[in-house]
């Protein structure tokens, strides 16, 4: 059988904290959840940027760990570096969030989606903070798709 994971209040918070932080850094951030990771059976926190494709993931995550530094040691506690992927505005999950789920301004929403299909991607749960990739951005990757088969 497995076990489910709690997204604990602490992990929200954190999570919440550490993006504020990352933006504060001036890195780009256009979509940010919790995504649970059935095959894992663990919690990520997903940080969306276009900057993934221009200055590349490596330079994201230094960023990322310089912020984690910034908040308390409990944030690197509850929230482990290993947990978190930076990922472009193309990946698969954000793409399926860019349709149904968009959020608007800098506040960070905090909306749980739970056993969803969209555009044949499952979201076991994922609990939102922001999602801001456009239906422009979603459609360009969908005709970069294309193009390219």
């Amino acid at each position: 059988m497995l076990v489910r994971p709690d997204l604990t209040p602490e992990m929200i918070e954190r999570g919440g904290q550490l993006i504020r932080q990352i933006e504060r850094a001036r890195v780009i951030v256009k979509a940010a959840f919790w995504y649970l990771d059935v095959e894992a059976a663990a919690w990520r926190l997903i940080l969306a940027s276009p900057e993934v494709r221009t200055v590349g993931p490596a330079a994201i995550y230094r960023k990322v760990r310089k912020a984690l530094g910034f908040l308390s040691l409990d944030t690197s506690a509850s929230i482990p570096f290993d947990r978190i992927s930076v990922v472009d505005t193309h990946h698969p999950i954000v793409q399926a969030l860019a349709g149904p789920f968009k959020t608007k301004g800098d506040d960070l929403v905090g909306a749980t989606i739970s056993n969803v299909t969209v555009d044949g991607v499952y979201l076991s749960e994922v609990y939102l903070y922001k999602q801001q990739v456009t239906r422009e951005e979603r459609d360009f990757k969908s005709r970069d798709h294309v193009a390219s088969a």
